[in-house]
C-alpha cells in the first residue's frame, strides 16, 4: 500500500502556480526597465562618409570619363555583320574608291598623339573623340576593346606584385617593358587564331560607335598598334578576298587591303627619358626603355614588309615639316586623289588654324639633361657608353636617322 500510494503521489499533476499577476507585472516590469536604442543621426555618420566619398569618386570618375563609367564601353556599339562592315568600307565612292581604316602606332610619348591630331584635321577624317568621350586614356583604342592583348599597359601595378616580378625586380608587360614579352603574348600576325570574322565585326562595331562612319578615312591610335598590324591588316580585310590577299609576293593578289598603318618614332634616348616622366615607368632604367624602343622597332620593320600600305614619320622630321609630313600620311590615306601638293596646301592652312602647334625644340631638355649628367659623372658616362655598345648596330639596321651617341656635339647650354 505505501508503495501504491508513493506511485500514485509520484503521478499526481503538479499543483497550478501559485504566481500573481502582481509578480508576473514584477518580472515584466524589469524586461520594460531596458531602454530600446533609437539610432540616432552620428551614428549614420560613417555610412554617410563612405557614401560620400564614393559619390566623389564616381564623380570624379565621369566628370573625367564620361557616361561610359556608367554604362561600359559597348553601350554605343553598332549592330552591323562582317559582310556588312565590308560593304560599307569597299563600296565608297570617294577618296581612293573605298573607305581606309588607318592604324598609328609608336612608342609611347613617342608622338603618336600628336600625330594623330593633325591627322585628324582633314575634313574627311573621323577619329575618336577625347576621354570624356570615349571613356579611355588618350582616346586610345587598346583600352576600348576587348579582342586582342593590352600587353599590361595600364596594369603595372598588378604585374609588379606577381611572384616572378617580385624575385626578378622586373616587370615582364606594361609601358616602357611590354615588347620585350614573350613574342607570342605581344607580336600578332595574320597567323593568330582571332583572325575571325567575329574579331572584324566585335571592333568595327565597337569602334564605330564612336567614329563618323559616313567619313572617308577613320582613324584609330594606341602606340601597340606597331606590333600588331599584320594581325589587324588580316583581320579586317576577312570578307574582302578576291580583291585582296595579304601575301606581298603575289602583290596582295592585285586587291587593296581597307586597313593602312603609320608607324611613329622618336629619338630612343629622349623617347626613354619622356616615358621616364610617367608614374608607371619612373623606376624603369634608361637602358631598359631603350631595349624595349629597339625590339618594338624591329617588329615594325620585319612586319612593314608585309604591310600593303605603311608610312614610317619620325616626330622630329614631323615637327620640322608638318604640312609636308602631313600630307604624305594623308595620300597614304587615300585623300586628295593622290595630289599631293594640294594636300600640302590643305595641311598648311588647317595646322596654321588649329591649336596643334608643336613645342619649340622639345627634345632639348632631354638631351641637355642627359648629356649634362654624362659630362658630370662617371655612372653616367658609363650607363651611356654601354647603351651605344649595346644597341649600336641594332639601331642602324633600322634605317632611322637616329644616333645613341647623343652627347656627340653637345655643347652645355648657356
Amino acid at each position: 500500500m505505501s508503495a501504491l500510494r508513493q506511485r500514485k503521489q509520484s503521478s499526481s499533476p503538479a499543483p497550478p502556480s501559485t504566481m500573481t499577476r502582481a509578480d508576473a507585472g514584477a518580472g515584466n516590469t524589469v524586461q520594460k526597465g531596458k531602454k530600446n536604442h533609437v539610432p540616432s543621426w552620428k551614428d549614420w555618420l560613417p555610412i554617410l562618409a563612405l557614401a560620400g566619398v564614393a559619390a566623389m569618386v564616381l564623380a570624379g570618375s565621369y566628370m573625367r570619363y564620361g557616361p561610359n563609367v556608367l554604362f561600359g564601353q559597348g553601350w554605343r556599339d553598332l549592330r552591323m555583320t562582317s559582310a556588312q562592315w565590308q560593304a560599307h568600307l569597299t563600296s565608297h565612292t570617294g577618296g581612293s574608291g573605298g573607305r581606309a581604316l588607318v592604324f598609328i602606332g609608336g612608342p609611347h610619348r613617342g608622338g603618336t598623339t600628336y600625330i594623330w591630331r593633325n591627322f585628324k584635321l582633314h575634313p574627311e577624317v573621323s577619329g575618336f573623340g577625347d576621354a570624356f568621350e570615349t571613356g579611355s586614356d588618350n582616346s586610345e583604342g587598346i583600352f576600348m576593346q576587348d579582342v586582342y592583348t593590352k600587353m599590361g599597359i595600364g596594369q603595372e601595378f598588378m604585374e609588379f606584385m606577381k611572384p616572378e616580378t617580385a624575385r626578378s625586380g622586373v616587370k615582364q608587360t606594361g609601358l616602357g617593358r611590354y615588347a620585350l614579352g614573350p613574342e607570342a603574348d605581344v607580336h600578332w600576325t595574320e597567323t593568330h587564331e582571332k583572325v575571325t570574322e567575329h574579331s572584324q565585326a566585335r571592333l568595327l562595331n565597337r569602334f564605330g560607335g564612336y567614329w563618323n562612319i559616313s567619313k572617308s578615312v577613320l582613324v584609330e591610335k594606341s602606340p601597340p598598334n606597331a606590333i600588331l598590324s599584320r594581325f589587324f591588316q588580316a583581320t579586317y580585310n576577312l570578307g574582302n578576298k578576291g580583291r585582296w590577299t595579304d601575301t606581298p609576293d603575289d602583290g596582295f593578289g592585285g586587291g587593296t587591303s581597307v586597313a593602312r598603318f603609320i608607324f611613329v618614332s622618336r629619338h630612343p634616348i629622349a623617347n626613354a627619358l619622356a616615358q621616364q616622366a610617367l608614374e608607371e615607368v619612373k623606376f624603369v632604367h634608361v637602358q631598359a626603355l631603350v631595349e624595349n624602343w629597339v625590339a618594338l622597332h624591329e617588329y615594325m620593320r620585319q612586319d612593314a614588309d608585309r604591310l600593303q600600305f605603311v608610312e614610317w614619320v619620325t616626330l622630329e622630321g614631323f615637327v620640322d615639316n608638318q604640312a609636308t609630313e602631313l600630307a604624305k600620311l594623308w595620300k597614304l590615306a587615300g585623300l586628295g586623289g593622290g595630289d599631293v601638293t594640294g594636300l600640302e596646301d590643305t595641311a598648311a592652312k588647317l595646322v596654321a588654324a588649329s591649336a596643334e602647334q608643336p613645342k619649340a625644340d622639345f627634345n632639348k631638355k632631354y638631351r641637355d639633361g642627359w648629356c649634362g649628367a654624362v659630362a658630370s659623372r662617371e655612372s653616367a658616362r658609363m650607363a651611356a657608353d654601354a647603351i651605344v655598345e649595346r644597341f649600336s648596330d641594332r639601331v642602324a639596321a633600322l634605317g632611322l636617322p637616329y644616333d645613341l651617341d647623343w652627347c656627340k656635339g653637345w655643347s652645355a647650354p648657356a
